[in-house]
């Protein structure tokens, strides 16, 4: 009797570690807090993960990018920007082992900051007031940086030197420019580039859309109005769908949508405390959301609910472990 209660338990124990900030509507996932810490800039607009499993979140208000190290050390890595928003780490590609971060600043004022992994910043590449940037590891697009101004809107290739080349003129001069950048990496999404804007007064060209590799854009996911950032799952945890953060209407909360390849969507996830304006995927194929409030942030780790076998074996270790104890 007693094995059967540590079964139970630990399976029950499992299972209810979940409760986070961030809900999410799909009951094949589990949320877990995987952080939380005082942070009073408290907006991000970027986060992502180098080889290592350093997890990096920049802060708007703050100018600043802290590291939160796999066991769970933070710390702030650098300061003196602006205003940051996407980041990027670059390494394996032709930018080397870098972050580059959009730095937003002001109107026609701007550059994609160039980062140490000891936190020292240099200006990469000059231009007017960045939000957006992406990486192409895909390959289909060069495999060069892409970004884009907010004020004189169009996208931009950055090559691994810091040269700016225009790419495409989308989406034509509307103010609110590209706020994020992903790259399909297979064939359900036609292998595009997807670029995801906000607050463009223009219906046409808000939201999400699909640019093909002569810079022509497509209306993608018409039901989302604002895109702040876009994201593509290449491991296999939610099968190489596109998440979206954004919102189908504008005054509403940010929360992170998936989109099928025909472009409809489902709402996969909300906060509970703030909006879900940020989030990235690990090496380990999880998903990472950050909300803040009261100066406090919180990153949720989104993953599948393992099957029940998983479980079983993982309680049978738990059984094992608990009677090499007592002996």
């Amino acid at each position: 009797m007693k094995n059967k209660i540590v079964v139970c338990w630990l399976v029950v124990g499992f299972i209810c570690g979940s409760v986070s900030a961030v809900q999410v509507f799909d009951p094949d996932y589990i949320v877990k807090t995987y952080v939380s810490y005082s942070q009073p800039a408290e907006l991000s607009r970027g986060m992502t993960f180098d080889s290592d499993g350093n997890l990096y979140v920049t802060y708007s208000s703050s100018g600043t990018i802290d590291v939160i190290t796999p066991d769970k050390n933070i710390t702030q890595l650098a300061s003196g920007m602006t205003d940051p928003r996407s980041v990027v780490w670059a390494g394996g590609s032709d930018y080397d082992n870098y972050l580059y971060v959009a730095d937003h600043a002001g109107s026609g004022v701007g550059r994609i900051a160039k980062v140490s992994l000891a936190g020292v910043v240099t200006t990469f590449a000059s231009l007017n007031s960045p939000q957006g940037l992406g990486l192409d590891r895909v390959g289909t697009y060069g495999g060069y940086l892409y970004t884009g101004p907010r004020v004189s809107d169009h996208i931009d290739r950055i090559l691994p030197n810091g040269e700016l080349q225009l790419f495409s003129d989308f989406p034509y001069g509307m103010p609110g420019g590209p706020c994020d950048f992903t790259f399909d990496p297979g064939i359900d999404y036609g292998g595009f580039m997807y670029v995801g804007t906000d607050s463009i007064n223009d219906v046409a060209w808000r939201g999400v859309h699909s640019i093909d590799i002569n810079g022509n854009p497509t209306r993608f996911a018409p039901d989302i109005v604002e895109a702040s950032q876009i994201m593509f799952d290449y491991g296999d945890m939610f099968d190489n769908k596109l998440f979206i953060g954004g919102r189908r209407d504008s005054s509403n909360p940010w929360e992170i949508w998936r989109a099928e390849p025909d472009g409809t969507t489902t709402l996969f996830a909300t906060g509970t405390v703030s909006s879900t304006h940020t989030f990235t995927f690990g090496s380990d194929g999880a998903m990472y959301v950050h909300e803040a409030a009261n100066d406090v942030v919180t990153i949720s780790r989104v993953s599948l609910i393992p099957e029940p076998a998983t479980i079983l074996l993982l309680s049978l270790g738990g059984m094992a472990l608990m009677k090499k104890r007592r002996e």
